[in-house]
Parts: structure tokens; C-alpha cells; sequence
């Protein structure tokens, strides 16, 4: 038995070896998603959706709001109170 042991041994390592290059290559196919998008329901890299659903637990008590409106539309911002916070999550306009 002690002479076949370093046999069984090598076979069951190179079996291994062989198993963690075949499943290894799917891994390195997947790529990046690098769109960016920055909507609060996407999980991608880019995507705001684990900063927005944080944001009641960051500002506990204070209301959330959305907009998509350009800042020249909004109602005055004093209206709301003393303690507030305003986040802009936006990205640079695309050259024309």
C-alpha cells in the first residue's frame, strides 16, 4: 500500500489541476460592464442603486427625494427646512 500511495496521490492532485483549468477559463470570459448609467435602480459598477437605498440609513428621518428636473426648475430649496442635504448624482454632458 505505501507504494502505490504517492501514485494515488499524484493522480488525485493532477486531476485537480486539470478540474480547476477547465472551470477557471469561464471565469476570465465574463467581462465588464462599463456603461455608465447612474440610475438608482441599476447594480451594475456604475449604477447608484446600493448608494440610493443607503441613503435612509445615512440621513435617518430625513425625506428622499428625486428629480429629474435641471435645478433652474426647482422649488425654492429653503422651503424644506434647516437640516438638509442635497446629493447630485449626474454625469458630464456628451460633446457634440
Amino acid at each position: 500500500m505505501q507504494k502505490i500511495f504517492p501514485y494515488i496521490l499524484f493522480s488525485i492532485l493532477a486531476i485537480a489541476i486539470i478540474f480547476l483549468l477547465v472551470t477557471g477559463n469561464n471565469r476570465n470570459n465574463r467581462r465588464l460592464d462599463e456603461r455608465v448609467t447612474l440610475r438608482k435602480q441599476d447594480k451594475i459598477p456604475y449604477g447608484t442603486y446600493v448608494a440610493y437605498n443607503n441613503l435612509k440609513y445615512i440621513f435617518p428621518g430625513a425625506a428622499i427625494y428625486t428629480s429629474r428636473r435641471e435645478p433652474g426648475y426647482w422649488d425654492s430649496l429653503s422651503n424644506y427646512g434647516d437640516n438638509q442635504a442635497l446629493i447630485i448624482n449626474s454625469r458630464p454632458m456628451k460633446k457634440k
